[in-house]
């Protein structure tokens, strides 16, 4: 429904179709929720992409931030530090962390204009 809201086909999941949602773009205004055809508010509920590291920082929402070889995860509250490659695959991901890091990989290889940074 606005730029700050993507939906992006990840294989391997039963809905093709994921809603990102990029911190950068967004200002928390709820009309995201507002016109969802889902339950939920995307700006809260949905994977966030984040841009930079004080915003990781600042928020509770699911997502990531990619920091060079490293990525910052954040799933139900608990936060992890991985590594990935350039390729952007995982060693020794956390069961619980599957999912999010299949997501986390298609995006670092096709859609890695994404991850770039943004002015402050």
């Amino acid at each position: 429904p606005n730029r700050a809201n993507v939906s992006i086909a990840v294989p391997g999941f039963q809905n093709r179709f994921q809603t990102l949602h990029l911190d950068a773009y967004c200002n928390e205004c709820g009309n995201c929720a507002q016109f969802c055809p889902w339950n939920g508010k995307p700006y809260k509920d949905k994977i966030t992409v984040f841009s930079l590291a004080q915003d990781f920082d600042n928020s509770s929402n699911p997502g990531f931030l990619v920091e060079d070889c490293r990525v910052r995860v954040r799933l139900n509250n608990q936060s992890w530090v991985l590594n990935i490659d350039s390729d952007g695959q995982f060693n020794n991901v956390p069961p619980e962390l599957n999912d999010m890091c299949r997501i986390i990989s298609h995006v670092h290889q096709h859609h890695h204009y994404l991850l770039g940074r943004v002015e402050v």
